[in-house]
């Protein structure tokens, strides 16, 4: 947990820092952080398979509720990122890392 705490200090420190220096609103920092994202998974998903998995499944891509799940789901995950953000610009590092590690460890009582 500590380490957790600590990582995610340093992460949240070193988007302060970016925001600043670089200038770029909270939607361009969620563009960019939700980009870097994908960038990073994008081989897992390939050497998991996932890809092709997906493509052989054509009956997917003609339903109206998988295409609908997954545009809800992409806007939820951009709207929790926004609010992420938007947390960490309102309080410290320190306080946003504690506060997420404190949620995990009482989910589990």
């Amino acid at each position: 947990m500590c380490s957790n705490c600590v990582s995610t200090a340093c992460y949240i420190l070193y988007m302060k820092h970016a925001t600043r220096s670089i200038k770029l609103t909270r939607f361009g920092m969620v563009f960019y952080n939700n980009l870097l994202g994908t960038i990073l998974l994008v081989p897992f998903a390939l050497f998991k398979g996932e890809f092709s998995a997906a493509y052989e499944k054509k009956e997917l891509w003609s339903s109206h509720l998988f295409i609908g799940m997954n545009l809800f789901a992409g806007v939820i995950g951009f709207c929790l990122n926004f609010a992420s953000l938007w947390c960490v610009g309102a309080t410290s590092a320190t306080t946003y890392a504690i506060v997420g590690s404190l949620n995990k460890v009482t989910a589990k009582s």
